[in-house]
């Protein structure tokens, strides 16, 4: 993975929000939305859509992992 890579992982790991746009990831990680883009293909992802699935998906683990404690 690239730096810019890694900066757009970063931004998605630490955003608390599942609701977020391809547009808003550029934005925050200034990159074009075609980077971003590629970013989820070089997950193996087919695209954002993808990504934002499993984002929720994690995050819905962790509140219910959270309510088990």
């Amino acid at each position: 993975m690239t730096p810019i890579d890694w900066q757009i992982y970063d931004y998605l790991t630490s955003s608390a929000s599942t609701n977020i746009t391809i547009s808003s990831v550029a934005a925050h990680t200034h990159v074009s939305t075609t980077t971003a883009f590629r970013f989820c293909q070089k997950l193996g992802l087919t695209g954002f859509g993808e990504l934002k699935a499993i984002l929720k998906e994690v995050s819905d683990n962790k509140i219910a992992n959270r309510d088990l404690v």
